[in-house]
């Protein structure tokens, strides 16, 4: 049991500050999609949901229109 909580004390201090900015980094790829949770720390069981983002200046209604149709898809951990 020690070394197990070792092992997850060195993850929080090493690895997961680097996932926060590569998470991040993926959602600003994903042209026209926003994290719809994006306020929430991040958390163990963390569940990315992402939603389309609307209304943004000098967009087209046919593009707007586009991303409507497209339903997110929700990770979840088993």
């Amino acid at each position: 049991m020690h070394n197990w909580t070792k092992s997850l004390s060195k993850f929080i201090a090493v690895v997961w500050p680097v996932e926060r900015p590569r998470r991040n980094a993926l959602l600003s790829a994903l042209e026209g999609w926003a994290q719809a949770d994006a306020d929430n720390e991040v958390g163990t069981d963390e569940e990315i949901v992402l939603a389309p983002q609307t209304g943004e200046v000098g967009e087209s209604s046919a593009a707007k229109d586009d991303l409507e149709d497209v339903a997110p898809r929700r990770r979840r951990d088993t």
